[in-house]
């Protein structure tokens, strides 16, 4: 497959030349290739707590023009941080006890917050479970080897 994002929406031309378009169409095309990976999720209530994160991250994180998520004002930021370590306080990983398009696409998104070292110490310090899970997910085997 082939990826292209100038000048629009994510883009991925797949076998056949046939193109799928949007972020979380992609994303889901993806995962169906990958179907022993459980991107998605292992049930259909997974699976729908896996397309709510990923359209926050697209839809409120992404949507914030090029620079995404670091376009955000403080309050933003830490309205959208205080909520992840909330969420994250009792679990791993966003949904489920695997790596699914949640992490993906919400680590993605806040990849811009977490790049610089001052920035990422600080938000280690404020938001500890936001931390080791962007850790964890950065370094998973399936993001790293890509």
């Amino acid at each position: 497959p082939k990826v292209a994002t100038a000048d629009g929406p994510l883009r991925l031309t797949a076998a056949g030349g046939v193109v799928v378009t949007g972020t979380v169409a992609v994303l889901r095309y993806i995962a169906a290739l990958c179907p022993g990976a459980e991107l998605l999720g292992r049930t259909a209530i997974n699976e729908a707590e896996v397309d709510g994160w990923v359209e926050f991250a697209n839809n409120e994180l992404m949507a914030h023009g090029p620079a995404g998520p670091a376009s955000l004002d403080a309050y933003g930021v830490a309205k959208v941080l205080g909520g992840l370590e909330a969420a994250l306080l009792t679990r791993t990983y966003l949904v489920g006890h695997n790596l699914t398009l949640a992490d993906v696409a919400m680590s993605s998104a806040l990849r811009n917050l977490m790049g610089d070292a001052a920035a990422a110490a600080a938000v280690a310090a404020a938001y500890p479970a936001v931390a080791r899970w962007f850790y964890t997910t950065a370094h998973a085997p399936a993001l790293v080897a890509t």
